[in-house]
């Protein structure tokens, strides 16, 4: 392998921004519900299935976690800004209706990501609670989830590939790409059969 080339291990017709199992607001695609064996995230009555929702839904709530932090800080720089321009002798009105767009635009988001969070938590009760009834187990344990998007990597890795031709350096090994990295707390769902007594 050539450090000058990039390879790209996805999945099959994988696009960035593209929810594979499940839609933003939690209902599934079609290859979610493929993944479930079910038409609707309500009806996953399997143990394998249970477990795979439990744990998809939890990744996707450590993905709005990190929506809401960004779309936070996003916010907070652009309400600095308009504040700067507002203090100016002669502000700049359409600097500060862009801020502004901005930051109702951010705040949007904050919302929208604070919604998922919580459609997410009730969605794990219900499903928790569905296996239970089922009669499995459910064991859970706190992880640490990547929220890492595809796009983190490549921009890195071309960013990484730029300075190194700049400098001369084409067969720098590849441990000297930095990679972003972005965790959030989770869950690790684990659904069991009882044993039989």
């Amino acid at each position: 392998m050539a450090y000058n080339e990039l390879y790209h291990h996805g999945i099959l017709g994988q696009k960035w921004g593209i929810r594979r199992y499940q839609n933003e607001d939690g209902s599934l695609t079609n290859a979610g519900r493929s993944r479930y064996q079910s038409g609707e995230a309500s009806s996953i009555s399997s143990r394998k299935g249970l477990q795979r929702r439990l744990n998809d839904v939890d990744q996707a709530m450590a993905f709005n976690k990190r929506a809401h932090r960004e779309a936070s800080a996003r916010k907070e720089f652009y309400d600095k800004k308009t504040q700067k321009q507002l203090q100016k002798k002669n502000p700049n009105q359409d600097k500060i209706d862009k801020y502004k767009a901005k930051s109702a635009e951010n705040e949007a988001q904050i919302k929208r990501a604070a919604q998922n969070i919580s459609k997410g938590k009730s969605e794990c009760d219900r499903l928790i609670k569905t296996a239970q009834d089922k009669g499995y187990t459910v064991n859970s344990k706190e992880i640490i989830r990547s929220t890492n998007k595809g796009k983190d990597y490549v921009t890195a890795y071309a960013a990484s590939l730029l300075s190194v031709s700049a400098m001369g350096l084409a067969g720098a090994p590849l441990a000297m790409i930095y990679v972003p990295s972005s965790y959030d707390k989770g869950t690790k769902y684990k659904v069991k059969k009882p044993k039989n007594e």
